[in-house]
C-alpha cells in the first residue's frame, strides 16, 4: 500500500502570492453556531452539516484545487477536480460537503470541504511498511 502526502505551495505562480489563499469567511459568519467551521473535530462525524457559507479568497490568490486556509484545521477546501482524484483512492472514513468559495466578488462553482474522519493507525501494517523522516523546516 502507498501513502501520500500533501504540502502547502506559497508564493507560487500558481497559488499566488498569499498565503493562506482564503482570507475569511462571509462577514457575519457565526463562528459559535453549532454548525460552525470551528465545531468541526477529525475524531467523529458532524451531527449536522457545517456552515460553509462561503470562504472568501484573498484578492491576490489563484483559485487552486487545494486553497490553503487559516478557517479550519480539520479538512481540506478542494475542487471538484480534486475531489474526484481522492475517492478513486482507498481512504480513511471521510465526509465531503459543498462548501461556496468568492473571489473577487464572483462565487467559484466545484468547492468542497473534505472532512477525514477517525484514527486510521490500526490499518497499518507497520512490519511491511516503511516510512521516511524529512526535514521540512530546515
Amino acid at each position: 500500500m502507498k501513502f501520500f502526502s500533501m504540502d502547502a505551495a506559497c508564493d507560487t505562480l500558481e497559488t499566488g502570492s498569499v498565503y493562506p489563499q482564503v482570507e475569511s469567511m462571509k462577514d457575519g459568519y457565526n463562528y459559535q453556531a453549532s454548525n460552525s467551521i470551528h465545531k468541526l473535530r477529525f475524531d467523529e462525524t458532524p451531527k449536522e452539516d457545517p456552515d460553509l457559507d462561503y470562504f472568501i479568497l484573498e484578492d491576490k490568490a489563484n483559485p487552486t484545487d487545494l486553497l490553503s486556509t487559516w478557517v479550519s484545521f480539520c479538512g481540506l477546501l478542494i475542487s471538484a477536480r480534486l475531489k474526484e482524484i481522492l475517492l478513486s483512492h482507498k481512504l480513511q472514513s471521510y465526509r465531503v460537503y459543498t462548501a461556496k468559495v468568492v473571489h473577487k466578488g464572483v462565487e467559484l462553482l466545484g468547492y468542497y470541504w473534505f472532512l477525514p474522519i477517525g484514527d486510521e493507525s490500526e490499518s497499518v501494517d507497520f512490519d511491511k511498511t516503511n516510512f521516511y523522516a524529512e526535514d521540512t523546516f530546515g
